[in-house]
């Protein structure tokens, strides 16, 4: 979650299901990575009519895959998605959304908001449970190529 004013409301949403019924309308998808992109691919299509913005926290999509990226690109490019750098949203609303761009509070029409800005683990939860999590702050897990001793 944001933790921002009109996160509650029933426009805004976690996860992409169905694409088709967004179809006409302004919808802002929040976030960098792979799962947004892939959220922008889908609600960017040409036959769904939607005016699409991707609001990114940082200077780039870093955390997204070259194939990703380079299909969001060509999107921006054809006019179909506006993508948002050095952005946050702030406030959302009925009708639109509050973003922090470049210094400026911008209002931004606004008919759905999906967020995909990462996961919190539920540490103190999966710890009561017994589970023992390990951090590995830089460094690989055990992967297919590695065997564990």
């Amino acid at each position: 979650k944001l933790g921002i004013p009109g996160e509650e409301l029933n426009k805004v949403t976690y996860e992409l299901i169905e694409p088709e019924q967004y179809q006409q309308r302004h919808v802002a998808v929040v976030g960098g990575g792979n799962a947004a992109a892939e959220a922008v691919l889908m609600l960017a299509d040409q036959g769904l009519g939607n005016k699409v913005h991707m609001i990114v926290r940082g200077a780039s999509m870093d955390r997204t895959n070259e194939a990703n990226l380079k299909r969001v690109n060509a999107l921006q490019a054809r006019g179909l998605v506006e993508i948002w750098f050095d952005s946050q949203v702030q406030a959302i609303a009925p009708d639109k959304i509050q973003v922090s761009r470049g210094g400026a509070n911008v209002l931004l029409k606004n008919d759905f908001v999906f967020i995909f800005a990462g996961a919190e683990m539920p540490r103190a939860f999966l710890m009561s449970l017994g589970v023992k999590i390990d951090k590995m702050y830089g460094q690989r897990g055990l992967g297919d190529d590695e065997e564990s001793a």
